[in-house]
């Protein structure tokens, strides 16, 4: 028993997983940190990465494998090792396939476009030509101001914000994850960053395991280990580009080398404890806000008890030496992490601190600041009384943990609401409680990191309105500190170190039950790359834009696809989000003069729209014609967002995008030019026609009493004959006369079409010469003016349209032929 009258803390040697789990983190934390340095300045690219990555992976291994060897069991034991790989097999087989966010998420799509951007630019900051062209008055009439502080202008929604300094684009969050996925594929090849985030999953899963079953047992290690694996939390982020992932590997494996450390006193588990802090805190600012100031106040007591302490000169000489290289370690790591959040991600660390801060209730944080107070307080005390950890665990232990539960319990709705009472149930998350409580008692610094660790993100993530997105996206915030502790709490309850027969039997059971609850929630997702979609439909746009034009993404339209479009696949995009929002004149002149710059430079324009009405020919410059390019269909699936419920349901989403080029008049279109009336073409370049449907077998639009269409200026001498088609029908009813239908070009008549019967047909009619000179100069408007009918009165239909002509498409061509029929 130890002094404070509780059962002593496992404190077997490490073995052989240990090692092994200790060299691979080795080599994850030197070419991350090494990415992270490279393209902060600028200079991410292959050779760099290899030259500084593996020096860096190199000094690692060469520091800490003699003390590994010497520090670690030869073996390991056959119960262990078979947990580790049934463990890692499921976390993976939850995890796989992963998904492609490409434009079916949120932050996920903004990590993963991040990355593209990295590897493509060599640098987290990178310049924008398309600020570079734009007059800085017109930079809030096109991007949308940010309405959190400090109010930055977003060049893209959701996560890209210009710099104050100038045309410098300054991506939000913290980029280890987007620099780990495009290390992955630089050295690996393309999509292979896809696995970064179910390699941090599986990962993860091993270190809670190694963890829980130094401070716990095997048992109740597996246990919470598997509990945490097979949650919907951690299946679904696992897929995907987030940043809870390396968040949970880099702290729970800071847990893990910690304990290690303190229970063998060595010196490499020390350094790699630190390391591990120090990189999480590159991951998220809330590790960074939380993690960091409690990992502080642990070595702070560590040293206290180092000071004070009257054990053997040399047992107190290698106590101090872990303890000298965890602190120089942490400070140095985590002190670049903390120039970074202030440079490079500093709109972000602005934005985030401050909403954590205010949206925290006023209450909370004043009874936390006060318990630290009186941490602070009792530790210099017992500092100056040599009192040990022992002493002051004895009290001030529990009064953390009973008054983290009191917070969390004082607004009884809010926990209801939470996600942990999703993940772990009510009982579960009781029992999670009763867990804290008696860790509380613990005396040894490794709990005692975890009790602050687990009670801070409890009173951080728990007492809070209930302003969270919807599931499964509120569950992030659990996976990197919180659901994990809390799970080892739980299983340290129901399967303690001391448990045997009947006991251990019932609690491996009961964590088994509450596994099972958990997991049947994953199976929508199971086996499939959820979310997924729109990639190959993206690419074909891409295709068709050239490297250095100008692609204005429409407002509605799938997220982040400008983004997607700019970052991803290397074509300067602008969102229309905010341009065409509302209906402000500015805006639209400010587009206008862009185009204008862009003709102007003979940079081509592009539009990307999708099937809802849009704004944008009111933003055309004068004598500028929208060409349809291609249309093609997005289509991508994505898991459906809750507000309360288990999301069950699998959301697919299907819409036609047509991509015009934007063409001014001074540029020409080769012949043949054909106008698809029925594609879903947004009525850019009409006026006058009903919506696209299905018309005997094909897609077309209804006239009224007249319509128009415009055309480019075509590639043509202004002598050559040309030929107008246009495939049409009537459909009038029986017994209706067929109408007459008037054609003109610029207001010229150019011809009537003689429709015998209502079959869709192929008009052809030769243009005059002064038609054919105007067409070949300039862009023209197709005019057409035509008899109506009403099937309400005519036919007995239900439909009440005033209706004219059902068009398909309209073609200019040189080659000859009239009265042509099918």
């Amino acid at each position: 028993m130890t002094a404070s009258g509780q059962p002593p803390v496992p404190t077997a040697r490490a073995d052989a997983i240990d090692r092994w789990f200790a060299r691979i983190f080795v080599a994850i934390a030197g070419l991350s940190w090494a990415g992270l340095l490279l393209a902060e300045v600028g200079a991410f690219r292959f050779g760099p990465l290899i030259l500084l990555g593996g020096g860096c992976v190199a000094v690692g291994l060469a520091v800490i494998e003699a003390a590994l060897r010497r520090d670690t069991k030869k073996r390991t034991s056959t119960a262990s090792a078979l947990a580790v790989i049934a463990l890692a097999g499921l976390a993976t087989a939850v995890v796989l396939p992963p998904g492609d966010p490409i434009v079916a998420g949120a932050d996920e799509s903004v990590y993963l476009h991040l990355a593209s951007g990295i590897r493509r630019n060599g640098a987290i900051l990178s310049s924008d030509r398309l600020l570079e062209e734009t007059p800085r008055d017109d930079w809030p009439r096109l991007f949308s101001r940010d309405r959190h502080w400090p109010q930055r202008l977003n060049r893209f929604e959701g996560g890209v914000q210009i710099a104050d300094s100038g045309t410098i684009l300054q991506p939000g969050f913290f980029h280890l994850l987007p620099v780990a996925i495009a290390g992955v594929e630089t050295l690996v090849g393309e999509r292979a960053g896809a696995y970064v985030p179910p390699a941090f999953a599986v990962l993860g899963m091993v270190a809670l395991f190694l963890l829980a079953r130094r401070l716990t047992s095997a048992a109740a290690a597996a246990g919470a280990a598997g509990l945490v694996a097979i949650s919907l939390a951690q299946a679904w982020c696992g897929r995907q580009p987030l940043s809870e992932l390396p968040a949970q590997y880099f702290v729970i494996s800071g847990l893990l080398f910690f304990t290690w450390w303190h229970a063998d006193r060595s010196v490499a588990a020390a350094l790699l404890s630190g390391v591990a802090f120090g990189l999480a805190a590159f991951t998220r600012l809330d590790v960074l806000m939380l993690v960091t100031p409690m990992l502080g106040l642990v070595l702070a007591v560590c040293w206290w008890d180092r000071l004070a302490s009257r054990a053997p000169t040399d047992e107190r000489r290698a106590y101090g030496r872990g303890l000298t290289a965890l602190t120089i370690t942490v400070a140095v790591v985590t002190g670049h992490a903390l120039v970074h959040a202030a440079t490079i991600a500093q709109p972000y660390t602005l934005r985030i601190g401050r909403h954590f801060l205010r949206d925290r209730t006023l209450p909370a944080f004043v009874v936390a600041a006060a318990a630290l107070a009186a941490f602070a307080a009792i530790a210099a005390l017992g500092h100056r009384r040599r009192w040990r950890v022992a002493a002051l665990s004895r009290y001030l232990g529990p009064a953390i943990a009973l008054v983290t539960i009191a917070i969390v319990l004082r607004q009884p709705q809010r926990l209801l609401e939470s996600p942990l009472i999703y993940l772990l149930t009510g009982p579960g998350l009781a029992l999670a409680a009763v867990g804290l409580v008696a860790w509380s008692w613990r005396d040894d610094a490794p709990s005692w990191l975890v009790l602050l660790l687990a009670a801070a993100s409890a009173v951080a993530y728990l007492d809070m309105p209930r302003d969270l997105p919807e599931m499964p996206s509120v569950f992030r915030r659990t996976l990197p500190v919180l659901f994990p502790l809390a799970a080892l709490l739980l299983a340290a309850v129901l399967v303690p170190p001391t448990a045997r027969g009947w006991r251990r039997m019932a609690g491996a059971l009961a964590l088994f039950a509450l596994g099972v609850a958990g997991a049947r929630h994953i199976t929508p997702i199971i086996g499939r790359p959820i979310p997924v979609g729109g990639r190959a439909a993206l690419m074909e746009v891409a295709r068709e834009v050239p490297a250095s034009a100008l692609v204005i993404v429409d407002s509605g339209f799938a997220s982040h696809a400008a983004l997607a479009l700019d970052f991803s696949l290397g074509r300067t995009a602008l969102s229309g989000d905010f341009i065409f929002r509302e209906d402000a004149a500015d805006r639209r002149a400010a587009l206008s003069r862009v185009i204008a710059h862009s003709g102007a430079t003979s940079r081509e324009v592009f539009f990307l729209g999708n099937a809802s009405p849009s704004t944008l020919p009111t933003a055309l410059p004068a004598g500028w014609t929208p060409f349809p390019v291609k249309t093609t269909r997005l289509e991508y699936e994505a898991l459906e967002r809750r507000r309360t419920g288990w999301p069950s349901q699998v959301q697919q989403v299907e819409q036609p995008v047509t991509l015009y080029r934007l063409v001014p008049p001074q540029v020409h279109i080769a012949l043949p030019i054909r106008v698809d009336i029925g594609g879903a073409d947004l009525q850019l370049s009409r006026g006058g026609w009903y919506p696209a449907e299905a018309m005997l077998g094909t897609s077309g639009r209804w006239t009224g009493q007249s319509a128009t269409a415009r055309l480019p200026a075509a590639a043509c001498p202004s002598d050559r004959r040309l030929v107008l088609q246009i495939r049409a029908a009537t459909l009038r009813p029986a017994g209706l006369i067929q109408p007459r239908v008037r054609l003109s070009l610029n207001d010229t008549p150019i011809g009537e079409l003689g429709p015998a019967d209502s079959a869709f047909r192929v008009y052809a009619l030769g243009l005059p010469l002064a038609a054919v000179s105007q067409v070949c100069t300039a862009p023209s408007t197709l005019g057409i003016e035509t008899g109506t009918f009403v099937p309400a009165r005519d036919a007995g239909s239900p439909d009440r349209r005033e209706l004219g002509l059902a068009v398909d498409w309209v073609e200019l061509t040189p080659d000859a032929g009239r009265n042509l029929r099918e």
